[in-house]
């Protein structure tokens, strides 16, 4: 079974917000964790709210009606947690062209906070250490789908960006019975939301806005 990646679809019609917190530093050694609520700022951009927002690579929310679908659908790994909002400290003087205001009067907006964490086979996967923070390795993944920067468009103003598809039999290899019938979570060697292929497949056919999903391993007996 196929592994996806929930990305950021920088998709410019929906609102853009970041993670300020709440962190709690947890673990020998120990590390910031974050935990709940999940606090935002909204960023300068469309006032659009799109069914799921990333305000961090690892940080997931969605519309109250979308997390209760996700539910009713049987999923398991998640849990609804709070979102709470902030002003945002780098804007507080002024009043930018297009930003979502305080006080929020959108949708309402859920934490999908990922509950089952695990390992990925090390022995299967294609990931090397790069290094450590405070003991503990971090990883290099190696194959998985993704978009590199590569050069400077002049005429455009921007980097150029390619997007990569996954190397076949490359990427992160998480054993079947790890999951214990989760279909979302982590792996402890890569801090992402992970889903099972059935979320996704249950994404798509719903068109659900502002996700995209990337491929980024398998399972294995």
């Amino acid at each position: 079974m196929k592994l996806w990646k929930f990305r950021n679809a920088e998709d410019g019609r929906f609102a853009a917000a970041s993670r300020v917190g709440t962190w709690s530093k947890q673990g020998d050694p120990p590390r910031n964790v974050r935990i709940k609520p999940l606090v935002i700022e909204w960023e300068p951009s469309a006032t659009l709210v799109g069914d799921f927002t990333m305000p961090s690579p690892s940080d997931l929310m969605a519309k109250r009606t979308v997390a209760e679908e996700l539910l009713n659908e049987g999923f398991k790994g998640i849990e609804f947690g709070p979102v709470e909002m902030v002003v945002n400290r780098d804007h507080k003087r002024g009043r930018p062209r297009s930003m979502i205001q305080l006080p929020y009067d959108g949708p309402e907006l859920v934490d999908l906070y990922v509950m089952h964490q695990t390992h990925a086979n090390l022995e299967r996967s294609t990931m090397k250490i790069k290094g450590y923070d405070k003991g503990r390795p971090t990883y290099e993944l190696e194959g998985v789908e993704r978009i590199e920067p590569r050069k400077w468009d002049r005429s455009a103003g921007e980097l150029e960006r390619v997007h990569i598809p996954r190397t076949p039999g490359m990427g992160i290899y998480v054993n079947s019975d790890a999951l214990n019938d989760h279909d979302f979570f982590r792996v402890n060697e890569a801090w992402w939301i992970l889903c099972t292929n059935r979320v996704k497949e249950f994404i798509l056919k719903r068109g659900y806005t502002n996700i995209a999903l990337f491929e980024v391993g398998e399972t294995v007996d």
